[in-house]
């Protein structure tokens, strides 16, 4: 016999016995939704930690900022916390956009106007361009920076963002490897306007060796400061007059180390802090918090799951079982008429299996646009609580359902084996008997 034949006889027989295929497929579509809703929400919150610990990681820092530099006392303190992998110190200006810049390239005038945009003059004071921490974020998003090499830079060189130039109208192409030399110009206009007073040099004949690429703008941690627009040297230039701060970033590998450090760390500066010396900040406090709802969210799912959802899920494939059972037991003439028409143990098989799963496929679908129902209404929640969501695209839902699909196919197969075996034993006892 054809395998069509067999499809068609499973079809028929599907639709003759209609009270029994909606007792399965019931069975089946709830033994899916439980399977189903807790893969995807595993899925979902997995997504979530890979974005928190990989894709944010450049948050994950703590910054002691200060008018003046730290004390050695200070730095040794910092240098003797184990969780740290890297401490970063910089002096940096900031400047507003409610100046006039005259900007000359390569001894010429290059313009004179308003940048709308305020700016950090960055001075490297030895540390590293990019953080360890940030190299991560930058491969975990696949994003393919041109990073500058800092180690020939010079004592006169300078390093200019991207978001900087943007913001300028400055094209890259005409101010690589040439000098620069910026100045700004307050109160220009003004009838109580001061050259000698109101005109600072920020810049004076600095070659631009490099462009901070427009990837690392969309680092998590800079966008939480919003320190896009930048200028860096390596040391602040001698006759620049002074700097709006100083700060020192402690990074580290995850944001446990952070948090419990963070607090250390809070509590040492803690009378520093409160006469206004400065400030300490965890920029990924906002992250641990919903890492550790998330964390809870999944170790109680996973309770339920382990405690009530295999006793559940126990309970639906006996009741299942039970149902197939009796089922064939009840069509045993039918197969025996089958039987005689010539069919073999392999198309009854066929038959079988084709019934269940045809019923499991139907199920599954079903099962499917409940669970991503589920997913939302959870997601709706985890959003109000923390601003998280847990909803997956539907790329995702696919995967999970095609997996879903995957181990029906199995589970019937397997369920299909027990049903003609338990027929094949009652055929033989009856003729024994």
């Amino acid at each position: 016999m054809k395998y069509i034949d067999t499809v068609k006889i499973s079809c028929y027989n599907l639709v003759r016995r209609k009270n029994t295929s909606i007792k399965i497929l019931a069975g089946f579509f709830f033994v899916v939704i439980l399977c189903a809703s807790f893969i995807s929400f595993n899925v979902s919150v997995a997504v979530q930690f890979d974005a928190m610990l990989n894709k944010q990681l450049s948050a994950n820092f703590i910054r002691i900022g200060t008018g003046t530099a730290l004390s050695d006392e200070q730095h040794a303190y910092l240098n003797s916390l184990e969780k740290v992998n890297e401490i970063r110190t910089r002096h940096r200006r900031h400047f507003s956009g409610e100046s006039v810049y005259d900007i000359s390239v390569g001894g010429e005038p290059y313009f004179k106007r308003y940048i709308d945009e305020h700016f950090w003059l960055t001075s490297l004071d030895g540390s590293e361009l990019i953080a360890g921490n940030e190299i991560k974020e930058l491969g975990k998003r696949a994003y393919a920076a041109n990073l500058v090499d800092i180690t020939k830079m010079g004592d006169k060189d300078v390093i200019f963002s991207n978001a900087f130039l943007v913001s300028a109208g400055i094209s890259p192409s005409d101010i690589l490897n040439k000098r620069i030399s910026i100045k700004e110009i307050i109160n220009e206009g003004h009838p109580e306007f001061d050259p000698d007073r109101d005109v600072e040099i920020i810049l004076q004949d600095y070659t631009v060796i490099g462009v901070f690429d427009q990837s690392l703008d969309l680092l998590t941690g800079r966008a939480d400061y919003n320190e896009k627009s930048e200028l860096f040297v390596k040391n602040m230039p001698s006759d620049f007059n002074g700097f709006d701060n100083v700060t020192t970033d402690l990074f580290f590998d995850n944001y446990t180390d952070g948090n419990e450090t963070f607090a250390a760390v809070k509590a040492y500066f803690a009378e520093w802090e409160n006469d206004g010396s400065g400030s300490v900040h965890y920029t990924a406090d906002y992250i641990y918090t919903r890492y550790v709802v998330l964390e809870r969210q999944q170790r109680l799912c996973n309770k339920i799951i382990s405690l009530i959802g295999i006793v559940l899920l126990a309970a639906l494939m006996i009741n299942l079982i039970v149902i197939l059972l009796f089922d064939i037991k009840k069509k045993g003439g039918y197969f025996g008429v089958l039987k005689a028409q010539g069919m073999t143990n392999a198309n009854i098989f066929q038959i079988i299996f084709n019934e269940l799963y045809l019923l499991f496929s139907v199920a599954a679908v079903a099962a499917m646009a409940v669970t991503v129902l589920i997913m939302e209404l959870v997601s709706g929640m985890t959003n109000k609580l923390v601003g998280i969501t847990t909803s997956l695209n539907a790329g995702a839902y696919g995967l999970i359902f095609l997996s879903v699909i995957a181990a029906g196919l199995l589970v019937v197969f397997l369920l299909s084996l027990l049903l003609i075996k338990s027929r094949l034993k009652r055929t033989a006892a009856r003729l024994l008997s």
